[in-house]
């Protein structure tokens, strides 16, 4: 199983999360924004958020 990391956390970075879960055989390890682009809540997608 490979291990990716998703750049992006808005709508297709959420997407693209649930079809990689479901489809592929890929790893979720991470998503990697810019600060000024993480939700104010420490949690996305079920994911916590590093600041």
């Amino acid at each position: 199983m490979a291990d990716i990391i998703i750049f992006g956390m808005e709508q297709f970075a959420g997407q693209m999360f649930e079809l990689l879960k479901r489809e592929a055989e890929m790893n979720v390890k991470a998503f990697c924004a810019d600060r000024s682009y993480l939700p104010e809540k420490s949690e996305w997608g079920g994911t916590d958020c590093c600041l």
